[in-house]
């Protein structure tokens, strides 16, 4: 089964779906399909613009942690590798980008939807960066991410909590700029698309996209090894791993 679909509602807007049910953990896989995807995507000249949804009724729960239990480094280097790419890649895009946050997006799942140009959530989600209530730390481009999008003491406080905000909380402080039945969500996030690449110059567009992103993305590339390292060490601690087998337990209960 394909990890990520691609369905052209028009010649110009793909509709791409997050397919690895029920959750849509990030696994090394889902991480390199999406890759992929918009990769596919940006040589394609008709293409101009990209919504990211799901097809279950969670957006992505973040980083897959079975993949994480009793891993090799080597794994753990190249699946964190795998996340860097992907955010470069989703970051970077020349295409127009609205992300369809269609279910609940905590830790990596709020990364992808951050990384979009624009976001529109459904109503009764939960969106934010949680990894402090399991342990973990967001590295610093999810840290720099957020902070571009909230502002730096709001990110500092939901950060150091690990807090999980409503749609509606989202909205108010700007983690995501619309709120839209889920029915009607993805057909919203097509028009925005299809709205902004006819009200704007490609060009233009995209270089100023390149120039608001390029520092964040330069800053990542200067630390990308010595992160995955740093990662590799960090998810194979006795601490971390503990905890991850005790999550996996708990999803054997379910």
């Amino acid at each position: 089964k394909q990890l990520v679909s691609v369905e052209m509602k028009s010649s110009q807007v793909a509709i791409v779906r997050m397919n690895r049910p029920p959750v849509n953990a990030l696994s090394k896989s889902l991480m390199s399909d999406l890759r992929h995807t918009i990769e596919e995507l940006e040589k394609e000249k008709q293409v101009k613009g990209l919504v990211l949804t799901s097809s279950s009724k969670v957006f992505s729960a973040g980083l897959d942690l079975v993949e994480l239990l009793n891993p090799t480094q080597e794994f753990v280097s190249s699946f964190w590798g795998e996340l860097q790419d992907l955010w470069i890649k989703l970051y970077s895009t020349h295409l127009v980008t609205v992300a369809a946050v269609n279910g609940a997006a905590p830790a990596a799942g709020c990364m992808l939807a951050l990384s979009c140009d624009y976001r529109m959530m459904a109503t009764k989600n939960v969106i934010g960066m949680n990894e402090t209530k399991f342990g973990l730390f967001a590295p610093p481009w999810f840290v720099e991410l957020m902070a571009d999008t909230v502002g730096r003491r709001k990110a500092e406080n939901l950060l150091l909590q690990g807090t999980l905000l409503t749609t509606e909380e989202a909205l108010a402080c700007g983690m995501i700029d619309e709120i839209v039945e889920r029915d009607r969500l993805v057909g919203a996030a097509q028009e925005h698309v299809e709205k902004t690449i006819k009200s704007t110059v490609r060009g233009a567009y995209d270089a100023t996209k390149k120039s608001l992103r390029k520092r964040a993305i330069a800053d990542l590339v200067k630390i990308k090894e010595d992160e995955k390292r740093e990662y590799s060490e960090m998810f194979r601690s006795y601490e971390i791993q503990d905890k991850i087998a005790k999550y996996v337990e708990s999803l054997k209960s379910k």
